[in-house]
C-alpha cells in the first residue's frame, strides 16, 4: 500500500478491498476471480468493490477495474450526497426551533415541563446566563460565534476569563467562529491563546445563529434567526438539544475549516493567513487582521498558492489543511 493511498481513509476500503483493486488495476484488463489465485478474492470483497464503483461487471463472472480518477471521484460524489442530506435535514430542523420552543412554552399535557424553555430578555440578564453556562459546564462547551455582539467594538473573546477558567478545570471547548467575526483587530491572536489553552476553534463561512451549549443539557440561543440576539434568547434544556442543536453544531463543526497549526507548519504568520484564507475571510479583513497592507497579504497568498500547487484560494486553504498545516 502505497503512503498516498494511506491518506485515503475516508474511502472506507478494508485491505482486503484494497489489495483486490489494486491487482486488478495492474492486470489492465478483465478478468475472473480465479485468475488472482494468492488474493483474498472472496464474493463479498468483490460484492463490496462493484457496490463502492471500484470494479465493474458480474460479482461470479467477469469483471474489470474502474479507473481510479473515475471510481474516487464516483465515492467522494455520493459522500457528499449523504453531507448535503444530513445537511439540508439539519436545516430543516432549525427552522422548526421557534415554533417547538412556543409549543413547550404553551404545553399543558404534562409531559414537557414548561420550564425545560426559558424566554430570556436583556442584554445583562442574557450575559449573566451565558457566564453562568460557562461557569457551570463540567465536561464540554460547544459554542457557535456570530456578529452582531453587545458592544460595538468587543473584546478579542468575550468572556475569556470564564473560558480560561473552564479550561483550567478541564473542560473541553469547541468553538466555530463566523469568519466574519474575525474581522475586529486583534481577535485572531487572542483566539490564538485560548487555543494553546487547549480550546479547538474552527472557522465557517457563515454561521445561521448564535449557540452556547454546556455539556449537552442546556443551550442558549436566539428565538428567531431573525431576533436580536442581544436583547433575547431561549434557555433551552431539554430534547431539542439532542435532537436538533448538538447535531446543527456538529454538522458545522464538520464542515468548518481548523483554526490553528501543525508543529511542522510553515511560518507562524503565513499559518495565520492560511487558517483565514481557507475560512473564507476576504483579503482586506485578513490585512487588518495581521495588520497588513492588503497588497502583502495578496503577494504571501500568491507565494503560499505556488508552495503548495494551488490554482486558487480555495485549493490552497484546503491544501493546507491536507498536509496538516491547519489543526484543532
Amino acid at each position: 500500500m502505497t503512503e498516498g493511498c494511506d491518506r485515503l481513509d475516508w474511502l472506507d476500503l478494508s485491505p482486503a478491498e484494497t489489495r483486490l483493486y489494486q491487482r486488478a488495476l495492474a492486470l489492465g484488463r478483465a478478468f475472473t476471480a480465479s485468475e488472482l489465485a494468492g488474493t483474498e478474492t472472496g464474493p463479498d470483497v468483490r460484492r463490496s468493490l462493484l457496490d463502492k464503483g471500484f470494479l465493474s461487471g458480474d460479482a461470479d463472472g467477469e469483471l474489470v477495474a474502474v479507473a481510479p480518477a473515475a471510481a474516487l471521484h464516483g465515492m467522494l460524489q455520493r459522500r457528499l450526497a449523504v453531507v448535503y442530506d444530513e445537511a439540508a435535514r439539519l436545516r430543516r430542523a432549525e427552522s422548526e426551533v421557534p415554533r417547538l420552543a412556543a409549543e413547550l412554552l404553551t404545553s399543558t399535557d404534562g409531559d414537557i415541563p414548561v420550564q425545560a424553555v426559558e424566554v430570556i430578555t436583556g442584554r445583562t440578564a442574557i450575559g449573566q446566563r451565558a457566564r453562568a453556562l460557562v461557569d457551570s459546564c463540567q465536561r464540554e462547551l460547544l459554542m457557535l460565534d456570530a456578529p452582531p455582539y453587545a458592544q460595538a467594538h468587543p473584546p478579542a473573546v468575550a468572556g475569556s476569563p470564564g473560558l480560561r477558567a473552564a479550561q483550567a478545570r478541564g473542560v473541553k471547548i469547541r468553538r466555530v467562529f463566523d469568519r466574519s467575526a474575525l474581522d475586529f483587530p486583534g481577535r485572531g491572536a487572542a483566539i490564538a491563546a485560548l487555543t494553546v489553552g487547549g480550546m479547538s476553534a474552527r472557522i465557517a463561512v457563515e454561521i445561521p445563529t448564535k449557540l452556547l451549549i454546556a455539556d449537552g443539557r442546556t443551550a442558549l440561543l436566539p428565538p428567531t434567526p431573525d431576533a436580536d440576539a442581544r436583547e433575547r434568547a431561549l434557555l433551552i434544556r431539554d430534547g431539542v438539544l439532542g435532537n436538533v442543536l448538538v447535531p446543527l453544531f456538529e454538522l458545522i463543526w464538520r464542515t468548518a475549516v481548523p483554526l490553528g497549526a501543525a508543529p511542522d507548519a510553515p511560518a507562524p504568520a503565513d499559518r495565520e493567513l492560511l487558517s483565514l484564507l481557507a475560512g473564507g475571510v476576504k483579503d482586506e479583513a485578513i490585512a487588518r487582521q495581521l495588520g497588513v497592507h492588503v497588497h502583502t497579504v495578496r503577494r504571501r497568498i500568491a507565494r503560499l498558492s505556488e508552495q503548495l500547487g494551488a490554482a486558487t484560494r480555495f485549493q490552497a486553504g484546503v491544501q493546507a489543511a491536507r498536509r496538516g498545516w491547519l489543526v484543532d
